[in-house]
């Protein structure tokens, strides 16, 4: 609320095209192919990247670990990103590809879905967090970049469905994990992450060099 009173006193940039109604700016973004194409993929991204986050510390206390044990091994996930945000700058700089990266994207999420079906132990769960958190710096920024072209016009509403797509897939693949998880027939869901991560990787790479080539 406070935020709401104060944002209210922030002069508008000033700007020579007319600003849209919501319904325009919603439309233009909805009612073409490619933000949809690049929404549904964020989505997916959301599930496969962010919903299975919230088990991997589950997994350990599960298996015998303290809270603060499972806390520490699954904070290698924060460090990864830390680490491969700059990495994956550089090679975008250096000349690394879109398709690349989300097809490296891809690769690096389905693995982290194979480490967790091989091992549910500490080892297994840091391996996914660092592939997960590689996965994440690849595509994410690949995708970030695209949904901020493919609507020019209405760029601020696309992002904002963007952001929206990323959350809602991540609330709803946890979602779908939490009666695997509770029964302990927590396989198929991995089995699943990793088939969808690969299909995503695919799907991506593909997607964005049909948009482009167009």
């Amino acid at each position: 609320v406070v935020l709401v009173v104060l944002l209210r006193r922030v002069p508008e940039p000033a700007g020579d095209a007319p600003r849209q109604r919501p319904g325009a700016s919603l439309a233009a973004v909805l009612l073409r192919p490619w933000p949809v194409v690049v929404l549904v993929l964020v989505l997916v991204e959301g599930m496969v990247l962010v919903g299975v986050l919230t088990y991997l510390p589950a997994l350990l206390q599960r298996a015998g670990m303290s809270a603060t044990g499972s806390g520490l091994v699954t904070a290698g996930y924060g460090v990864a990103v830390l680490l491969a945000a700059p990495l994956v700058k550089r090679l975008a700089r250096a000349g690394m590809s879109a398709p690349l990266r989300l097809g490296t994207g891809g690769v690096l999420a389905t693995a982290a879905y194979v480490a967790l079906l091989l091992d549910q132990e500490w080892v297994g769960v840091l391996a996914a967090c660092v592939l997960l958190a590689g996965a994440w710096a690849f595509m994410h920024t690949a995708l970030q970049s695209w949904i901020t072209e493919v609507a020019p016009g209405a760029r601020a509403t696309a992002v904002s469905l963007f952001a929206s797509g990323l959350f809602l897939g991540g609330a709803a693949w946890t979602a779908l994990g939490a009666a695997p998880f509770a029964s302990g027939r927590f396989t198929g869901y991995l089995v699943a992450g990793a088939v969808l991560s690969a299909a995503l990787g695919v799907a991506a790479t593909w997607l964005h060099r049909v948009a482009y080539r167009a």
